[in-house]
């Protein structure tokens, strides 16, 4: 999703003031429906970042695709999870005494300035198959994915996203509080907490 603004006035983040940039083409959306019925079509999916990602998001109105460790000929994924508590494939890692290990759920808080999420519908977003292809993804780097989510305790059933840039004014955004709930608040407020002293 690197398509430019309009050559008039650009739309505002809602959260920021600043300008921001179109999410996607129509093309780009309600591609991934599902059947009638269907309780997946009704929830919300999620993006899991930490508060200092989350604080360039909620600035500049744009979920971006990370792009380390994608391979040239593939396009960076916005991911979203069906996973309704913490998506594991989310979870950030740290080094300590030269070893690489995974951080917990409280230490993400800690270190990561909070633990955040941004929810969209699942019919806005691709899954499956279909996300593979529009990503560029091998099929034996998808299933190297999906292995190594699972080791992770990751189900790839409930992976979704986009290959453009998500709209963040467009998303659910919720925190997780200390005790271990996610709550919604005030985006605007939230981001007070980084506002650095006059």
């Amino acid at each position: 999703m690197h398509s430019t603004a309009n050559a008039h006035t650009a739309p505002k983040n809602k959260f920021s003031g600043q300008p921001t940039t179109p999410s996607s083409s129509k093309s780009e959306l309600l591609l991934n429906r599902q059947c009638p019925g269907d309780p997946r079509s009704t929830a919300t999916v999620w993006h899991y970042t930490v508060g200092m990602h989350a604080e360039k998001i909620l600035q500049f109105g744009l979920i971006r695709g990370a792009t380390q460790h994608v391979p040239v000929n593939e396009r960076p994924v916005v991911w979203f999870s069906m996973d309704q508590d913490f998506e594991p494939t989310a979870t950030k890692l740290k080094i300590q005494n030269g070893v690489t290990t995974s951080m917990s759920i409280s230490e993400m808080i800690e270190l990561g300035r909070g633990l955040v999420r941004f929810g969209r519908p699942p019919r806005t977003l691709f899954t499956g198959e279909t996300l593979r292809k529009r990503a560029r993804i091998t099929s034996r780097e998808w299933a190297m994915l999906k292995s190594a989510g699972l080791r992770m305790g990751a189900d790839s059933r409930n992976w979704y996203g986009s290959v453009e840039p998500v709209d963040a004014s467009l998303c659910t955004f919720e925190v997780m509080t200390k005790s271990g709930k996610w709550e919604p608040p005030a985006p605007s407020e939230w981001l007070l907490q980084f506002a650095k002293p006059a």
